[in-house]
Formats: structure tokens, sequence, C-alpha cells
């Protein structure tokens, strides 16, 4: 293997570069190639690397360029839908956190109502008959029943947020 350049390796890449290889050059420069052995190598791989090119070129099939178009219109109106639902995803979360953490806050506040409310639902259990009766008597005041209203309620339109606000 030479290391060493040769110092008219420059002239024939020019020529090569330019199209002129190997019939509209210098017929001195020809003979050089035919005798130096790196420029010789060099012309070789370098018709090697074009000829494979040129073959790989027209060999590829390009699609027509309206369904090109259509594909990046449609890759750009995807990407901003998917920029436009991470905010109402984010939104549907904080409204899911936040029913979650009021339904437990009515929960501690009103402990001593709902330990009655469960009391009511162990009682019912056991003796088999439902009386609505019993779940008026068991609290004082409407409390209990508001509270549970609230709950539903809350947990309904946090389910009705969290389907509209997903993707899928």
């Amino acid at each position: 293997m030479n290391l060493r350049s040769c110092i008219r390796e420059r002239e024939v890449s020019d020529a090569l570069k330019a199209g002129y290889w190997p019939y509209a050059c210098d017929a001195n420069l020809r003979e050089h190639v035919n005798t130096c052995e790196r420029c010789g190598d060099f012309v070789l791989l370098t018709q090697a690397f074009k000829g494979s090119r040129a073959e790989a070129v027209a060999r590829a099939e390009l699609d027509h360029p309206g369904l090109l178009w259509w594909r990046a219109q449609l890759r750009r109106r995807n990407q901003a839908l998917e920029q436009l639902s991470k905010p109402t995803y984010l939104v549907g979360r904080l409204a899911f956190l936040s029913a979650l953490l009021v339904a437990v806050g009515f929960v501690i506040w009103e402990r001593r109502y709902v330990a009655g409310w469960l009391d009511w639902i162990s009682g019912v259990q056991h003796s088999g008959s439902f009386r609505v009766e019993a779940l008026w008597s068991a609290s004082s005041n409407w409390s209990l029943m508001l509270l549970m209203t609230c709950l539903g309620a809350l947990v309904l339109f946090t389910a009705v947020a969290l389907y509209l606000s997903s993707d899928q």
C-alpha cells in the first residue's frame, strides 16, 4: 500500500468530477493513470461508486408528489392536534385529582355522618330489610344525604370530563 500521494491526483480528481474522464481528458493523464497505481485505484473506486449511485437512483421508486404533499399535511395536522390535546389531557387529570381531593375532604369533614351511614348499611346487610326511614333517622339532618348527592354528582361530572378530554 502506497501512503504517499501522487502529484497528479488532484488533476485526475478534477477530470472525474467534471465528467471528462476518460475521453475528454488529456492523453498524458490517461497514460499516467495506467502507470500510477494510486491514481488507477482512485479512478477505479470513483467509477465504481458513481456507477453504484446511478444504479440506486435509477431503481428508486418515488411516490407521486401529490401523495407526498398529502402525507406531509396529514403529519403536520396530527402534530398540531397532539400539541393541542396536551393541555386538555392535563386539565382532565387535574379535574380528577381535584374531585378526588374534594371527596376525601368531604368524607373527613363529615366523618361523623359517614360513620352513621356506614352503620346503617351494615344494619341493612344484617337485617336484610331496606327502610329509607332508617336512613333519615340515622342522621338528625339532611347533611349526609346532601353529602352523598354532592359526591355522586362530583364523580359523575368528573367521569364525563375525563371521557370528553381523553383522545381514545
